[in-house]
């Protein structure tokens, strides 16, 4: 973990460092290229290879990274390039075998990305900065995303920058576009206010080539974009006005302890800035930023580790770091839930058991304590915070003979989002169904996952087949802890079935 935190204290600080102030030893790498403007996406990766090149030496990696890029692009590839430097082979080929079998993972019987194994050599020359005395070229994109946006049934409103170029020193070209990065999200957050999107919201990125730029443009807008979404891409270029640039985040300041009630992880989190994102290969800000972990707590218990990028929680997703704390207050104590984290540009998956609430200790009372006032119980109580909901949505349909059922919006008994309970739940819709229009219905496996990449905070539960004289069959439920979420759910199912569906109550506990 030292290389990790190393890292991250060079990205968060962007300032030079001296090569000559560690003797780097030999390590292994491991590059890969990611394009995720395909469905599934498209992941090419080299073998493992022995390098001098230290986990810290961000320039380095990304000198390989590029060379890598432009050998993959003349066999197809594209996208999001990385290196992650180890130091034993063993670790190397674990990490790759690792991020391969998260891509072939199945989700809804489609694979969520094809991998490509790619034979390649660095060339001998591939390290050496080219023209360290001339200035380079960098291309920019900036833009802001807001997400349920209120009082309107748009899931996602955004505004972006387009993708400019810039100039950059040619001795420390990727520290300085990180620097340069900084200073144009700082000046691009009066563009996101303006067009009624919080500034954090905010982020720019740096890009070796235009031909990156560009497409990740267009991967973002493909990605963020489509139904009940709006896009716009303004003319806007920095004043290039020097800011300075982020330091390490106080503990006071820009982090949030979740050892609070009630049930904490006992670790420490923190933001997750567009440069921790970059320099992690994460890409956009999203998630909590481990800071630390305390020994004996059930974070470490559960295999946290300092520099973790928490993103999902029992398939809840983490956009800022106080979602932690509100996601598990929301679960069942006793329940196993599986958390994603990012690592060493890595997604991995931990288990964490929800702890059950402690008992409060009695208060301690005055011996003379004034009873409050009416307007001070009128303010307390207009403080309170409502307790957590979860609004689900079924829907059955089969081809033959045809039959497309849905149900009304239901606010569950419970806010918690067990997989095991919505597989009931759903199972329950399907044979209730099966029991009110008869006919040569098959059963079914149920099987629960998230789909926050649609609609955040929403996990969905299927039951499908499809056979060639039997037709389609198949039962959905989507659950989501915002109203306003699955009511762009339904709007959506409606939108795509014509409002075909039959009106199907839910069958009653």
């Amino acid at each position: 973990m030292h290389r990790l935190v190393v890292l991250a204290v060079v990205a968060l600080s962007l300032s030079p460092w001296v090569a000559a102030a560690q003797s780097p030893t030999t390590g292994y790498v491991l590059c890969t290229l990611t394009d995720i403007g395909h469905t599934p996406a498209r992941i090419w990766a080299s073998p493992v290879f022995e390098s001098d090149v230290a986990a810290y030496d961000m320039e380095a990696l990304n000198r390989l990274a590029g060379a890598f890029h432009r050998h993959a692009a003349g066999l197809g590839g594209a996208g999001e390039k990385s290196c992650v430097a180890t130091s034993t082979r063993a670790e190397a080929e674990a990490l790759r075998q690792e991020q391969r079998a998260l891509w072939e993972r199945r989700t809804f019987f489609v694979k969520a990305g094809s991998w490509h194994d790619v034979p390649w050599t660095p060339p001998a020359d591939v390290l050496v900065a080219r023209n360290p005395e001339q200035a380079q070229t960098r291309y920019f994109r900036c833009h802001a995303t807001m997400t349920d946006v209120p009082g309107r049934i748009d899931i996602a409103w955004t505004v972006s920058s387009g993708v400019f170029e810039k100039p950059v020193p040619g001795d420390r070209a990727l520290a300085a576009a990180l620097e340069q990065a900084h200073s144009y999200r700082e000046e691009f957050k009066k563009v996101a206010q303006a067009a009624g999107i919080p500034a954090e919201l905010s982020s720019c990125f740096p890009y070796d080539t235009r031909g990156e730029a560009d497409k990740a443009e267009r991967d973002y807008r493909r990605l963020i974009g489509g139904f009940n979404t709006k896009y716009n891409v303004i003319a806007w270029v920095p004043s290039g006005k020097a800011i300075p640039p982020p330091v390490m985040p106080s503990a006071t300041a820009q982090t949030a302890d979740v050892n609070a009630k009630p049930a904490g992880l006992g670790m420490r989190i923190g933001v997750v800035g567009a440069e921790l994102a970059r320099a992690s290969g994460l890409g956009a800000p999203r998630g909590a930023w481990v800071i630390g972990v305390a020994d004996g707590s059930p974070a470490r218990q559960s295999g946290f580790e300092t520099m973790d990028i928490v993103l999902e929680i029992a398939g809840q997703a983490v956009a800022v770091p106080g979602d932690v704390a509100a996601i598990i207050e929301r679960l069942r104590p006793g329940f196993e839930a599986p958390i994603q984290v990012w690592r060493a540009g890595v997604l991995r998956e931990l288990k964490f058991i929800v702890p059950v609430p402690q008992a409060p200790a009695a208060p301690v009372v005055a011996d003379a304590v004034a009873s409050p006032s009416p307007e001070a119980v009128r303010r307390q109580a207009a403080v309170v915070v409502e307790p957590a909901t979860l609004y689900c949505l079924g829907s059955v349909q089969r081809s033959k003979p045809p039959l497309l059922l849905r149900t009304p919006i239901r606010q569950q008994a419970t806010a918690d989002a067990d997989p095991i309970v919505l597989r009931e739940t759903l199972a329950s819709l399907y044979a209730a169904a099966r029991q009110a229009y008869p006919g040569d219905w098959r059963d079914q496996e149920v099987k629960c996952e998230a789909t926050s990449n649609m609609f955040p905070g929403e996990t969905m539960c299927i039951a499908v087949s499809n056979s060639r004289f039997g037709g389609l069959q198949n039962a959905l439920l989507f659950c989501n802890a915002s109203r306003e979420q699955i009511q762009a759910r339904s709007q959506g199912m409606d939108k795509a079935d014509g409002g075909t569906a039959q009106a199907f109550d839910w069958p009653s506990p």
